[in-house]
């Protein structure tokens, strides 16, 4: 084959190559900027003051609202690449810390925390992170914040996307101006992070395959909660170890003897899944289903008097892309309600 033509197809790869990407880039941003509307992404302060995170035309919004002290507002918009992730209040309510990151998230995304000052309405940035953050949870004492990391971004398996990995349970001392990776985990997965009152310990989500080797013992693991001393790093199981029905995200109570959490309540009915929420109490083992909307609920949080359970429904799961919906129901089950956010991004 003669130079000119090798040259010719060489400069007709590269130049279909730069097509593709720009064609990616463009459809990645035509994407983003589809979403509209509430997000899963939020919380409930001790005051009653929801913080929760919108889009418009693919904007991240971070808005407060308080229907008893009259407070509405938007705090921040990011650009439509960006989006805020897990808006966390301190025990006193006062401060909200949240993360932003890429939306397109690859293996050289970072993070960055800010801190909301909730009485002069200014943001702050805490700390930036080279790697990807998940979950923010403050201490009882406001004293430090610890947060969930992800030591690498990348496909789990062959037919599976990219998405964080290696994550494990780190702390922010507020004091000391610096961060401390207090596990070893390095888990595929790993979610609601909840600090003991005492913030000597955690509760999580994840796998139990500590002991799983072969790849039959892996597919017979069950997605459990467990709890994990920082300082011996003994840990143990707090939801039940017999439930064949995996257990996801949760709530654990103020007084750490009731939770609330995610599972499947038709799983051996063939259709497709129905998520509800289930109350756990450590003390007697007992479990109890709380809702019965047949439909998605998730990511629970309980009310400062551990009263009421605020979570979020999807409207759309299995459908198309998600429509959320807050809701509230006491911690009893009665009628669960839906709670009208303001519309702040019209």
């Amino acid at each position: 084959m003669k130079k000119k033509s090798i040259y010719f197809i060489l400069i007709s790869l590269a130049f279909v190559t730069v097509l593709f990407v720009i064609a990616g880039l463009v459809f990645k941003k035509e994407e983003n900027e589809k979403q509209q509307g509430l997000t899963n992404q939020y919380d409930v302060s001790s005051q009653g003051t929801f913080a929760y995170v919108t889009h418009d035309q693919g904007k991240p919004q971070l808005n407060l609202y308080n229907p008893d002290l009259s407070l509405e507002e938007k705090v921040i918009e990011l650009k439509n690449d960006e989006q805020i992730l897990d808006p966390t209040f301190s025990s006193e309510g006062d401060t909200l810390a949240f993360i932003t990151t890429d939306k397109n998230q690859g293996e050289d995304s970072t993070s960055t925390v800010h801190l909301l000052d909730l009485g002069s309405k200014k943001v702050s940035e805490l700390f930036d992170a080279d790697f990807l953050l998940t979950e923010l949870e403050f201490s009882d004492q406001d004293r430090s914040l610890f947060y969930i990391g992800a030591g690498t971004y990348k496909n789990y398996s062959p037919i599976a996307g990219p998405r964080p990995h290696d994550l494990d349970i780190y702390e922010f001392d507020f004091d000391k101006n610096e961060s401390t990776q207090l596990t070893t985990f390095k888990k595929y997965g790993l979610s609601s992070l909840n600090i003991a009152g005492n913030g000597k310990a955690a509760y999580y989500q994840t796998d139990d395959d500590d002991n799983a080797k072969t790849a039959d013992e892996i597919f017979e693991t069950h997605q459990r909660i467990f709890k994990i001393e920082f300082k011996n790093k003994k840990i143990e199981t707090v939801s039940d170890p017999e439930r064949e029905v995996d257990v996801f995200d949760f709530i654990m109570g103020p007084d750490e003897k009731t939770m609330v959490f995610q599972s499947i309540s038709n799983e051996g009915s063939g259709d497709t899944f129905i998520y509800e929420l289930y109350t756990y109490d450590l003390e007697t083992k007992t479990e109890k289903q709380l809702t019965h909307l047949n439909e998605y609920t998730e990511r629970p949080v309980f009310s400062s008097d551990s009263k009421t359970v605020y979570f979020m429904v999807d409207k759309k799961f299995g459908v198309s892309d998600p429509q959320y919906h807050l809701y509230k129901v006491g911690i009893d089950g009665d009628a669960p309600k839906e709670i009208i956010l303001p519309q702040m991004n019209k």
